[in-house]
């Protein structure tokens, strides 16, 4: 059943690692939890386990510790999607803490008018057991590109997201390079009186100038724009 149905979502573990993995390559980290179950205060034997998915935006503060002689988290705060506290400026932070043994609370945060932070817990402390004992580790596991620790790595397409960047600046100066000398301009010369200008231009428009005016296009050189098109070429070859 967990391979059809491994996240709080309800996606398959398919699409669930999919998930994993794109914020690992784009953004560089994200934490996943195992969430067991619970009917009554009791885990639901009809149930499984599945993954709550945190991206890092929502990873607000971990602590490492030895467990077992291992390094492990032994302190973790998430921001918890809430959608009653939407557009309140109140943030739901799910905290799991070993103390000594695995504890989960709740708060509401907020910030004052002064920048300070007010917090309030909701609900009792969890001490959440499986078969009847509680847990001495964090069932949560952050991802990086390089590790599962949890300290914030480069991630790996940001290169990639700095050459997109330049590579829209220049396509936009070309737009803008175009579109302000693309268009020849119709250029008049001479004597020209106010009912001689000039209305239309095109084959069905007739012109009558003076004796000595004349009329030509005004327009920018065929290679006037290669010097931006060479630049998105290279740019385009850096981001393959």
């Amino acid at each position: 059943p967990f391979l059809d149905h491994a996240s709080f979502d309800g996606n398959s573990l398919e699409v669930t690692a999919e998930h994993l993995l794109r914020e690992i390559v784009t953004v560089g980290r994200v934490c996943a939890l195992l969430d067991f179950p619970v009917n009554e205060g009791q885990l639901d034997a009809l149930s499984v386990p599945h993954l709550s998915i945190f991206d890092a935006e929502d990873i607000r503060d971990w602590r490492m510790g030895l467990v077992g002689g291992v390094k492990r988290l032994t302190y973790l705060r998430l921001h918890e999607f809430n959608e009653d506290l939407e557009d309140t400026g109140t943030e739901q932070h799910l905290v799991l803490e070993l103390d000594p043994l695995l504890t989960i609370r709740r708060f509401h945060v907020s910030r004052g008018v002064n920048g300070e932070t007010n917090e309030v817990q909701i609900d009792e402390d969890i001490i959440p057991t499986v078969n009847g004992a509680p847990l001495g580790y964090l069932p949560a596991v952050i991802f990086g590109p390089y590790n599962l620790a949890p300290d914030s790595e480069k991630p790996p397409m940001l290169d990639l997201v700095d050459v997109n960047i330049q590579h829209f600046r220049h396509s936009a100066e070309l737009g803008h390079a175009l579109w302000m000398s693309a268009m020849p301009t119709v250029v008049v010369t001479g004597a020209v009186t106010e009912e001689q200008k000039p209305r239309a231009v095109g084959p069905s428009s007739i012109w009558f100038l003076p004796q000595g005016a004349t009329a030509q296009y005004l327009s920018a050189p065929s290679d006037a724009h290669a010097s931006l098109r060479t630049a998105i070429q290279d740019t385009e070859g850096r981001m393959n």
